[in-house]
């Protein structure tokens, strides 16, 4: 690989010096780009010569990632634009991610930079774009952060394969377990007083004390974990996840099974389908409940959810009919896809620490009749068809700064017409307005 830049004038450029440049793994540069549509049309070349020997390229404009940065500085209505910029970069990067050369576009100067870069390899191979959740997630924050990683699932869920599906969502709870401990050190050392707090946004103080993130996470009952084992429940080696309640398990007649202390994960399908569960008492310091966990639980009614979880997965409790007992608490963040659809709660209150809430978590819950999302939530994203088919949904009361919402959030909903003025004014929309302009 050559690591001189070499500078061509654009009329010295031909196909063949084009297709060895990049044979050869060159560093190179194309001046005089001057002319109407000539900027544009090197890079169509430089691009198909790039694919057409099996290599991937992404192509950008020099010094617009210095301007967005300065658009998304909380100035006004460049706020909401820089953003939109900003996540439309962040896009294209996943989507070019590792790529083996970079073009970029010098607008001021009429040239254009071609760069041989130095893959990343992972594991042997030239590193999925799919492994960039972590990059996401870890490097960026805020809104930024999450609609990028949001965009990024989406991605990952229509073109990945199974095992990076289940690696990207591994990854996507391990950061989402990370915030969540560093939210709760944070509260600890304010002082914050979270019962408070939940009784002035009307929760009944039984309920706050059961799920008051100030109580330590209960240590590891080896005993009972042992004992439940032998009567057919299945755990992880390291006791921290239930990974199922087999049909050996005798529940009592009450129905209720309450998790052993300690576990930290509820994993994928563990209570699937068990229609004589009724309650599901889970202690604190659980941070996730993985996909499908209760899904299917005709007679669960109740659920008893700490603080301490930060994730509920896709259709973690769907199709739960008759479950009417339900407090989503301060400490989750993700909502997963269908979480809790036809599920048979009147009343639902998003806490604040809600970020995303997926496609259908709430949809086709008929008895749905009022939802309140907190005045200082920090909700990102919310889904498509989040609440579509709640057909007695007639009142929601929803602060200003929820800036997200998609076309189909409240379809088929008395309350629908309510929200339609809002959604010409999402990310999302301001995003598909000025993607041609960013990606120019």
């Amino acid at each position: 690989m050559s690591t001189v830049k070499r500078t061509f004038a654009k009329t010295e450029i031909t196909d063949n010096l084009l297709e060895q440049l990049i044979s050869r793994e060159s560093t190179f540069e194309i001046t005089g780009l001057d002319a109407e549509g000539a900027m544009t049309e090197m890079v169509e070349r430089v691009e198909k010569t790039i694919e057409s020997q099996n290599k991937t390229c992404r192509v950008y404009t020099a010094g617009r990632s210095a301007a967005v940065a300065a658009a998304a500085i909380p100035t006004g209505i460049t706020q909401v634009t820089g953003v939109a910029a900003a996540i439309g970069i962040g896009l294209h990067n996943f989507a070019t991610f590792n790529p083996d050369y970079e073009i970029a576009k010098h607008l001021m100067d009429k040239k254009l930079s071609v760069d041989k870069q130095e893959v990343m390899m992972e594991n042997g191979e030239k590193k999925s774009r799919w492994s960039l959740l972590g990059d996401i997630v870890i490097a960026g924050a805020g809104a930024l952060a999450d609609s990028v990683t949001n965009a990024a699932e989406k991605s990952v869920r229509q073109n990945g394969s199974k095992e990076e599906i289940k690696n990207f969502m591994q990854q996507k709870n391990q950061f989402a377990q990370q915030r969540q401990r560093t939210r709760q050190t944070f509260m600890h050392l304010t002082g914050n007083d979270k019962t408070a707090q939940a009784y002035c946004r009307g929760q009944s103080t039984e309920k706050t004390e059961m799920i008051n993130s100030d109580t330590p996470a209960p240590a590891l009952d080896l005993q009972r974990i042992t004992m439940d084992r032998e009567l057919g429940v299945e755990f992880s080696d390291d006791n921290r996840t239930l990974q199922k309640l087999t049909c050996k398990y005798k529940l009592p007649e009450s129905g209720s099974y309450v998790i052993p202390s300690g576990i930290e994960t509820i994993g994928e399908c563990a209570f699937k389908k068990r229609e004589n569960l009724a309650e599901i008492i889970i202690p604190q310091g659980v941070t996730t409940i993985e996909e499908f966990a209760f899904f299917g639980c005709k007679n669960l009614m109740r659920s008893v959810i700490p603080e301490s979880v930060a994730v509920i997965g896709e259709l973690a409790f769907a199709d739960c009919e008759k479950l009417s007992d339900i407090v989503i608490p301060e400490g989750v963040e993700t909502i997963g896809d269908g979480a809790f659809r036809e599920c048979g709660m009147t009343d639902l209150v998003i806490p604040a620490g809600v970020m995303i809430i997926g496609e259908r978590a709430f949809s086709n819950c008929k008895k749905l009749k009022r939802v309140v999302f907190s005045d200082s939530i920090c909700l990102t994203t919310m889904g498509d068809y989040t609440f579509d088919g709640c057909e007695n949904l007639t009142e929601v009361i929803m602060p200003d700064n929820i800036i997200t919402i998609s076309n189909f959030a409240f379809k088929r909903c008395p309350c629908e017409d309510r929200f339609k003025h809002k959604y010409p004014n999402t990310l999302e929309a301001i995003l598909s307005r000025t993607a041609s302009n960013i990606f120019e």
